[in-house]
């Protein structure tokens, strides 16, 4: 059974929409009497076991799916109809990708491991391991994911451990092939004594290892957040609207209902907090800065920042609970400032071009060239703000709408 699955999914990838949509149309044939059912029918459980995992786990939804071809005219074999099927012919489908991973990995001349911490369900502390190559048919580099351990022990010879055993289950040769060793900053990781990467060097003399650019880059914005008070007021103030709006369905019901009023669409507010703190704020300052008009016929000079602003106002004078009230009281303090509306709108400027430049970091077929160039594009674009505005930037729109309306 095993074998004549993965035969008839050759042409089969896993990215496939059609195997993942919840389209009810089917355009396999209904079996025929003469092939007691063929490949067709073996392709269709295929499909029917990937749509019923990407939708849940727990393989629950695996009769909805099957009950969906039946209606459309294709004959189960009831011996399919359980999920104890559904997750062998899962297995098998990992088992051939798993397999196509280690052919590819095994023809490459120079590979990378990349690692990072995480957590089960059962929040027992795991390890993640990539692979970063490159394809020999498209020439550009890929990471492929090659699994996920749980840690004997958390310190630098636990992860050693995990990682090399991840490994040696795609290519036993992967030590004569490994050049390079990516991940976080944590000591136990990139550390100078008993690392990871020390432990990895010890077997490879010539490895190189590199802190992770998209994290490096994170933890220079968090260090600028907490360095410049005016950057740390912006993000506050952007966490107490956040706040706000999050934890109470009625203001975000009073702000729609005002912002009607106003003539504007209002969005929900995002956080500022996460992993990607540079393109959280630039959302969030983005929608915080927003002035999309409900009825572009008879345009309002309002935005989302006066909605919220108004709504503020609002609270602060109606509400008697004191946290919401001293929260909102902050924001109308500082929102009515000039100053502050004016470096939002720079920070919504600056943030742009750094977040632009963290997605590129993250990409996983940028190369080194690309990472160089993009990283000394933003600085230059940097430099460049310090004596003028960017061109048709929000900071730029903001001045030339103050100036016209004083």
């Amino acid at each position: 059974m095993r074998a004549e699955v993965s035969s008839s999914t050759r042409d089969d990838h896993p990215g496939d929409t059609s195997a993942r949509t919840g389209s009810t149309e089917v355009t396999t044939p209904k079996r025929r009497k003469e092939d007691g059912g063929g490949a067709s029918m073996i392709v269709n459980k295929i499909k029917q076991a990937r749509i019923g995992k990407s939708k849940d786990s727990k393989l629950v939804r695996w009769h909805e799916h099957l009950n969906g071809l039946i209606k459309n005219g294709v004959d189960i074999n009831p011996t399919y109809d359980n999920t104890h099927k559904c997750a062998e012919i899962i297995g098998t489908i990992a088992d051939k990708m798993k397999k196509e991973l280690s052919d590819c990995v095994r023809d490459s001349n120079y590979i990378s491991i990349l690692i990072d911490g995480d957590t089960d369900r059962a929040m027992q502390e795991c390890e993640i391991v990539y692979l970063r190559h490159v394809d020999k048919t498209s020439g550009k580099p890929k990471v492929n994911l090659i699994g996920q351990k749980e840690l004997e022990h958390a310190h630098a010879a636990g992860v050693v451990s995990a990682a090399k055993s991840l490994c040696d289950k795609i290519d036993d040769n992967w030590r004569a092939k490994i050049v390079g060793f990516g991940a976080d900053g944590a000591s136990v990781n990139l550390g100078k004594n008993c690392s990871v990467f020390t432990m990895l060097r010890d077997e490879v003399s010539y490895i190189v290892s590199f802190h992770c650019t998209p994290h490096r880059l994170e933890l220079v914005m968090l260090a600028v957040q907490k360095g410049i008070s005016m950057v740390k007021n912006v993000h506050d103030v952007l966490n107490m609207v956040w706040k706000t709006y999050h934890y109470s369905p009625k203001s975000r019901r009073e702000l729609a209902s005002l912002a009607s009023e106003l003539g504007v669409d209002v969005y929900t507010p995002k956080s500022v907090s996460g992993t990607r703190w540079a393109p959280h704020v630039e959302r969030a300052l983005r929608i915080f800065l927003s002035s999309k008009q409900r009825d572009k016929n008879s345009p309002s000079t309002c935005g989302q920042y006066a909605a919220v602003l108004a709504h503020a106002e609002h609270l602060a004078a109606t509400t008697r609970n004191s946290d919401i009230k001293g929260r909102a009281s902050k924001v109308v303090r500082e929102m009515t400032k000039v100053k502050f509306a004016a470096f939002c709108h720079f920070l919504l400027d600056l943030f742009g071009q750094i977040a632009s430049l963290s997605r590129l970091l993250q990409a996983n077929e940028v190369i080194l060239p690309q990472a160089i160039h993009g990283v000394r594009s933003c600085i230059a674009t940097v430099e460049s703000m310090k004596t003028e505005n960017v061109q048709n930037g929000a900071l730029d729109q903001f001045l030339n709408q103050y100036m016209h309306e004083h």
